[in-house]
């Protein structure tokens, strides 16, 4: 009974780790807190990003000082407008709006990061009175609160403004409705990013059954719009043609995904393996390949197994079958993306805990043949060997995550503790 609640809470602490990661972050989340900014404005979609694989979240304001929020939560921002790292995907929630609108240094901050049509501007509520101001919504389709509704079609009046939508997708610029709404744009903005099977999951861990993809309003990728109106291959040219200059024809994973399947539920495979083929060009990820392997289903062509698949047969302990499949899947498509690297660490882990010690071993140093740039791969074998009381092993490792990243310093500590020992 002892040794399962160690395992329990050593498998916990792990998790906890592996959620808030070390390794390098892709995309950068910086959540603008303002004066009477709503809670749930910020701290719904802030839940989800810092759950997302590969998204760096930190908090911003227009100056040091405490952020008071619904005039009982004080909170301090990690960062001003002045000293904050630049950030990919930039939030403004409502709540405080007209003052925010007044403050000169954060609106020319938000109408300057703007101007790159590679950063996604994102509101929640009335944060999108902000993106009105500085006028990114002309042209656009939006939505916001209900009670607010009619004042952004006066002050955004070249915009379409969508009401009993829960949140508005325009590419790089996303507004939701109210409040509770901003958890459904944010698991969006996952999906678009990083596949619908990321959001899913974290929709599945914050236990919020109430998200319906449908219920937003998508507007077309330029790309899916140039394949329908000339063809893909006139697409891929202009496509190719406008990531050499200004402004970048911008496309993302989850469009492509959502195209293909939409192909596939139109009968249309062939053209749905071109569209992901070229997708896994330029989103070498799980969630292009997943999507591919589906559509070489469709047209009864071999591709690897799916990561669901893969995942029944680590639960009945076939950690060999999952050894040859790789092995197999390698041989043909050396290129293919069997699983993510959380995925994986987390089957492994939980093997651990099922009393397989030796499958979830094989299942660590499968990932890092998968993912050898990863300093999280090996700190999570080191941990298992540690835990197994292979302290030469759990040493090997720890280093390893080391040479990586030099600034891992879960594995410095515990390399520390070991040469203590």
């Amino acid at each position: 009974m002892r040794r399962n609640l160690f395992l329990i809470l050593f498998f916990s602490i792990i998790i906890i780790i592996f959620l808030n990661g070390q390794a390098k972050k892709s995309w950068n989340v910086a959540i603008f807190l303002n004066q009477g900014v709503e809670v749930l404005d910020f701290s719904g979609p802030s839940e989800v990003f810092s759950l997302a694989p590969d998204f760096n979240v930190y908090t911003v304001a227009s100056k040091d000082e405490l952020i008071e929020s619904q005039g009982f939560i004080d909170i301090k921002p990690d960062y001003t407008i002045e000293n904050c790292p630049d950030p990919d995907i930039v939030f403004i929630g409502g709540g405080g709006t007209g003052r925010l609108l007044r403050d000169k240094e954060a609106m020319e901050w938000f109408s300057k990061i703007s101007e790159n049509p590679e950063r996604i501007m994102f509101s929640v509520c009335t944060g999108a009175a902000v993106l009105a101001q500085i006028g990114i919504l002309d042209g656009k389709k939006a939505t916001t609160h209900h009670s607010a509704l009619n004042r952004l079609k006066q002050t955004a009046s070249n915009c379409e403004v969508l009401e009993n939508t829960r949140f508005v997708d325009n590419g790089n610029v996303i507004t939701t409705a109210g409040v509770s709404a901003g958890i459904d744009g944010a698991l969006h903005l996952v999906s678009k990013l990083k596949g619908l099977e990321s959001a899913k999951n974290i929709a599945i861990y914050m236990e919020y059954d109430k998200w319906v993809p449908e219920e937003g309003f998508i507007v077309e990728a330029p790309f899916i719009s140039l394949v329908q109106k000339h063809g893909f291959n006139k697409a891929v040219k202009q496509y190719q043609t406008a990531q050499k200059g200004d402004p970048v024809l911008q496309l993302y994973v989850g469009d492509m995904v959502r195209y293909s399947e939409s192909l596939i539920d139109k009968g249309q495979n062939e053209k749905a393996v071109q569209v992901m083929e070229f997708s896994t060009e330029i989103f070498p990820s799980y969630p292009s390949y997943a999507a591919l392997g589906k559509a070489y289903h469709k047209i009864n062509k071999v591709a690897p197994p799916s990561f669901q698949e893969i995942k029944d047969l680590i639960l009945k302990n076939q950690v060999s079958e999952v050894v040859s499949i790789w092995k197999a899947a390698k041989s043909q498509y050396p290129n293919w993306i069997l699983w993510t690297e959380r995925d994986m660490n987390t089957e492994a882990l939980q093997l651990f805990i099922r009393k397989n010690p030796e499958g979830a071993v094989q299942l660590l140093k499968l990932n890092i043949e998968a993912y050898p740039k990863s300093p999280d791969v090996y700190f999570y074998l080191a941990e298992v060997y540690n835990r197994l009381g292979e302290k030469s092993s759990a040493k090997e490792y720890y280093e390893q995550t080391l040479k990586v990243d030099p600034g891992y310093q879960n594995a410095q500590k515990r390399l520390e503790a070991l040469n203590k020992s």
